[in-house]
This record gives structure tokens, C-alpha cells and sequence, in this order.
């Protein structure tokens, strides 16, 4: 019976050995630079990566040098003398044991085996799952990343398609209204000047103007008015255009400008007046017309 309790006091103490063994192992793979299965990797470019590396190492050493001392210990303090009684007996399982006592005995260290598999069944499914959690982890914050990419990508690109080429085509239309305004304002002063009746081919059929508070309109009541006025010289100050951009004036053509234009005006037999005249031209076959055409005396 004696050395019943041997046997089963080294078996338990030997189990305690292998569990103990095993939770260390399983923290310092945790804890340990690479986790999982190579899918978190910490980098050490720099100090204190290298120290906190050091430390890691420091404490894995640590930690099987404390295993070490402690099999050793089990081994003097429990399997040695546990051998002593044994061989001081000089018995065993088979010979003075009852039966029934060698066949306890061996339900106990069966028992006892099948206990330390299962703890370490366990551990390695424990050890699994985390692996396998930490690898989901990375994987959904990856597919996050990415996605938000994506999406911050896609919306630049569409920024930069809807909005770029309109504001690049608006400059040019800038540059080509101030071209048109420089040398349409130059032929239609000169024509309304020196040629006055060929000023009506300068408007389109179903043009409008309000000279000095006088409408009319159509190119035939336009040609008629101004030949009611006396001979003319313009001398131009100055002008702006811009290219109307809205929406087109003229149903028929969306290229369509607006010039204003300032300087003095002097009819026969009158001195010279300040005038601003604005006109809204629009391409058509390749030339501008008036479409609006606002004549006002500054002085009257």
C-alpha cells in the first residue's frame, strides 16, 4: 500500500511537471515577436524595438530557466526519495501488493494520463482559437483598409472627371470671349461708323435692341433705326466679356458671350458723350452675331 501512494504521488507530481511545462510554452509563444502563424509581425528598426526584443528574450530565458529549477527540484525532492522507498521495500506492483491495490493503482495512473491529455488538448485548441481570432482580425481590418482606399480613390477620380474638364473648358472660354470681344467690338464700330448700312448683317434675324430707351427689334427695324441717326465716330475706352455659362441665350447655339463696352460717341453737329453699350453675341457658322444688343448715353 505504500508504495501505492509512491506511485501515485510522483504520477500527479509528474503531471504538475508537464502542465506547468506547457502553460509556459503556450505564454511564450503569445507573447513571442512572431503571433499566430506568422501573421502579425512586429519590426525592430529601430532601439527600442531592439530593447523591447531584448526583454522579451530575457524573460523566454527566464521563464525556462524557472521550469529547469523546477523539474529539478521535483526530480530531488520527490522522484529520488520516492525511488529510495521503492528499493528499501524492495517490492513492487507485483509482488506483496494485494490485488485490488495493483489494480487501483493503475486506474489512478490511468486517470492521471488521461488528464494530462485532455489539459493538453485543451491548451493547444486555446492556442488555435487565438491564432485563428488574431488572423481574422488582421484579415477584416486588411479588407477595411482596403476598402476605404477604394472608395477615397473613386471619389478623387470622379471629382477630378466631373469637375476638372469643366473648369479647364470654362478658361478657354474665357480666353476666347476676350478674342472675340477685341476684334468684334473693333468691326462693329467701325462698320456703325464708316458702312453703317451694312451694320443689320452684324445681328441675327430676330435680334433685340434698346437703343437709348428705343426697342425694337428684327434686323430690318434695327437697320432702319440706326439709319435715322446722324454720322457717327466711336472711340472705344475699354470693354469686358465673359462667356455665359448658365445656359444658352440662343436656343439654337450654346456658344454665347456677353461684351460690355465703355468710351465716348460723337454725332454730327454734337460734342462727344460718354456711352456704355452691351451686347450678348452667339457663334453662328463660324461668326458672332448680336442676339441683345443695350445702347445707353451716359449722360442722358
Amino acid at each position: 500500500m505504500k508504495l501505492v501512494v509512491v506511485v501515485v504521488v510522483v504520477v500527479v507530481v509528474v503531471v504538475v511537471v508537464v502542465v506547468v511545462v506547457v502553460v509556459v510554452v503556450v505564454v511564450e509563444v503569445v507573447r513571442s515577436p512572431v503571433v499566430g502563424l506568422g501573421l502579425v509581425v512586429r519590426p525592430s528598426s529601430n532601439s527600442s524595438s531592439s530593447c523591447r526584443h531584448s526583454s522579451r528574450h530575457t524573460s523566454s530565458s527566464s521563464s525556462v530557466v524557472v521550469v529547469v529549477v523546477v523539474v529539478v527540484v521535483v526530480v530531488v525532492k520527490v522522484v529520488v526519495p520516492a525511488a529510495a522507498v521503492v528499493k528499501k521495500t524492495n517490492t513492487n506492483l507485483d509482488l506483496g501488493l494485494p490485488a485490488k491495490a495493483a489494480a487501483a493503482a493503475a486506474a489512478v495512473v490511468v486517470v492521471v494520463v488521461v488528464v494530462v491529455v485532455v489539459v493538453v488538448v485543451v491548451v493547444v485548441v486555446v492556442v488555435v482559437v487565438v491564432v485563428v481570432v488574431v488572423a481574422v482580425v488582421v484579415v477584416v481590418i486588411v479588407v477595411i483598409a482596403v476598402v476605404v482606399v477604394v472608395v477615397v480613390v473613386v471619389v478623387l477620380g470622379l471629382i477630378r472627371v466631373d469637375y476638372m474638364p469643366m473648369a479647364m473648358d470654362l478658361e478657354s472660354r474665357k480666353s476666347q470671349a476676350t478674342a472675340a470681344a477685341d476684334e468684334f467690338s473693333k468691326l462693329y464700330y467701325e462698320t456703325f461708323d464708316k458702312r453703317r448700312q451694312a451694320i443689320s448683317r452684324l445681328y441675327q434675324d430676330k435680334a433685340n435692341v434698346v437703343w437709348n430707351g428705343n426697342f425694337v427689334t428684327g434686323s430690318d427695324a434695327i437697320l432702319k433705326l440706326f439709319d435715322g441717326l446722324p454720322p457717327s465716330e466711336h472711340t472705344l475706352e475699354g470693354l469686358d466679356t465673359q462667356p455665359i455659362v448658365a445656359g444658352p441665350v440662343d436656343a439654337d447655339n450654346t456658344n454665347s458671350i456677353m461684351v460690355t463696352v465703355f468710351g465716348k460717341v460723337k454725332f454730327k453737329d454734337t460734342g462727344a458723350e460718354a456711352f456704355t453699350q452691351t451686347f450678348i453675341l452667339s457663334a453662328a457658322d463660324n461668326k458672332w452675331k448680336i442676339i441683345s444688343d443695350a445702347f445707353r448715353l451716359v449722360g442722358k
